[in-house]
């Protein structure tokens, strides 16, 4: 973090040109790859600095060998534009998910309403039914059916 905070000007410019360049090439149609969309542009210009000018050689010396620091920013800025395309991807796929979920719940909410209105439908039949073959037990003839209906 510390690293991030005596970062150049410079170093600032080239983030904001990295992170712009992707909106910019963004296709509309939405069909891209995943090796495509987690592609990660170079800086602008092609070129990464090899050492900052305010570095002194005790302090480079202490480092691990072939570790220089505009190499390491331009590796960080690298996997923040790739974890913030990821955490996009994972957005929209969250989205669509969620989505699908309510349509889904409409689905059931509308079945459920019929069978139920069918479940009260053949409750009342069963009902009816009942009571006529309870007539029928009554009376003994066919008469109580004559009556029921």
């Amino acid at each position: 973090m510390q690293a991030a905070a005596s970062a150049s000007p410079t170093m600032h410019k080239q983030f904001s040109d990295l992170m712009a360049l992707p909106n910019a090439e963004m296709k509309v149609d939405g069909n891209e790859s995943d090796s495509e969309v987690r592609k990660v542009p170079d800086l602008p210009g092609g070129k990464i600095v090899t050492a900052l000018p305010e570095q002194d050689t005790a302090a480079s010396n202490s480092r691990k060998r072939g570790a220089v620091p505009a190499d390491k920013e331009h590796k960080r800025l690298k996997r923040l534009l790739r974890n913030r395309v990821s955490a996009q991807q994972a957005r929209e796929r969250k989205k669509a998910y969620v989505v699908e979920l309510e349509a889904k719940a409409r689905d059931l909410e509308l079945r459920n309403a019929e069978l139920e209105e069918r479940v009260n439908t053949l409750q009342k039949e069963t009902f009816m039914l009942r009571q006529i073959l309870k007539n029928i037990k009554n009376n003994g003839s066919t008469a109580g059916l004559e009556q029921a209906q």
